[in-house]
């Protein structure tokens, strides 16, 4: 039952309290842990940007748990965890246990290995061998291919890919041309490994910190929602 789920958290947060407490007598520290959850297709440097104030303080222990939206949101719910970071939107409403604030909002871009030197590039020239695109369902996607209709008569997709990972990797290994949020490439494209094409700076990729609606919640939470 609910109830259950809530009393088992808290003993387990008891428990833990007391080993805590062990440790501090043996070493003179006491470390508080924040729980957190994160989509597995998130941006590695996205994570690390939003959780960047938590993992500066020492006395703060990090749980980073990677995985599918449906069972973090189930360990949310019940207590396992603190917090999901999300590309989702959630839909909540005051019957929802959940809820989210939008914490960062990331421009789309289009970058390549393979730069074309020596004259000014235009998106055109690039469009012509196809380009790798964000899941089929996201919003971003049908706003990125509306405005890439604008930019050439004709274009091919060669790919959905839900994992920005995996299209970084597209993007280092081949020579195609990927669509992705401009944190999930920022050190390649600072390194001159990756090639900017062009910038959308009014199509962004939103980012929410989803927690509960109710109950105790942890104090770093306020921090990282003002980022």
């Amino acid at each position: 039952t609910e109830a259950g789920q809530v009393t088992l958290a808290q003993a387990e947060e008891i428990f833990r309290h007391g080993n805590d407490l062990v440790q501090y007598f043996r070493s003179g520290k006491m470390r508080e842990v924040f729980r957190i959850g994160a989509l597995g297709g998130l941006s590695k440097n996205l994570q690390l940007k939003i959780l960047a104030s938590a993992l500066k303080d020492p006395s703060l222990e990090i749980s980073l748990e990677v995985g599918d939206a449906s069972v973090l949101l189930n360990r949310l719910v019940n207590y396992k965890l603190e917090a999901v970071l999300s590309d989702i939107p959630f839909p909540s409403s005051e019957a929802e246990p959940l809820t989210q604030i939008e914490i960062d909002a990331e421009p789309m871009c289009l970058v390549t290995r393979a730069s074309k030197r020596g004259k000014q590039p235009k998106i055109s020239d690039y469009l012509k061998s196809g380009v790798y695109l964000p899941a089929q369902s996201s919003p971003i996607t049908s706003a990125l291919i509306e405005q890439l209709n604008h930019e050439a008569k004709q274009f091919s997709v060669r790919g959905y890919i839900d994992d920005i990972a995996f299209l970084r990797l597209l993007a280092l290994e081949t020579d195609a041309l990927i669509a992705i949020p401009k944190i999930g490439v920022k050190r390649e494209l600072e390194s001159g490994d990756l090639f900017l094409v062009h910038e959308f700076r009014k199509i962004r990729q939103s980012y929410f910190l989803i927690h509960r609606q109710k109950g105790k919640r942890h104090p770093i939470l306020m921090r990282l929602s003002k980022g």
